[in-house]
């Protein structure tokens, strides 16, 4: 499976409207190459720094199989009608939906997108959390796909990555 997005060069900066002071605007995200038995997906981002923290940035799931990916810019309620009603887990920061980098930013930060297909639907409601998000779909992954984004202010000129 491979997972792709017009806002996030793989291993390199993701755009400005992702972060928090240049609009919050969710990334997008498309895939291909669908396992087969694959009937639903999730998605998952965090953050980890060079001190081993980790936080929850965005959860998606019960994405519909017809789904094949997620515009820029989803609206941050629970539930997605726009996706097949899929629905939108809780970051770290106490909302729903996406939350993208703040400052200070730094290269040590990496934001990690992870796609999942699943084998089998999620018995999870809106608002989940990471912990209750990792424990449906444990046993339920028939493959997974991770994108890397970092986000950075230094040297570069913000017009480059806008």
């Amino acid at each position: 499976m491979k997972l792709d997005s017009s806002d996030i060069d793989n291993g390199r900066m993701m755009t400005y409207r992702c972060t928090r002071e240049y609009g919050n605007c969710s990334p997008s995200m498309t895939w291909t190459e669908v396992p087969e038995g694959t009937v639903e997906f999730a998605l998952r981002c965090i953050c980890t720094t060079k001190t081993m923290d980790v936080k929850t940035h965005w959860l998606v799931y019960k994405i519909p199989i017809t789904v094949t990916g997620i515009p820029a810019g989803l609206n941050p309620n629970y539930e997605v009608p726009v996706l097949g009603n899929c629905m939108q887990g809780l970051n770290d920061f106490g909302s729903a939906g996406y939350d993208g980098p703040s400052m200070p930013w730094s290269l040590d930060n990496m934001y990690i997108f992870t796609l999942y297909a699943l084998r089998e639907p999620l018995a999870l409601g809106h608002g989940a959390m990471l912990e209750n998000f990792m424990d449906a779909i444990e046993g339920k992954i028939i493959e997974q796909a991770e994108l890397f984004g970092l986000f950075y202010v230094g040297q570069v000129g913000a017009e480059e990555y806008r």
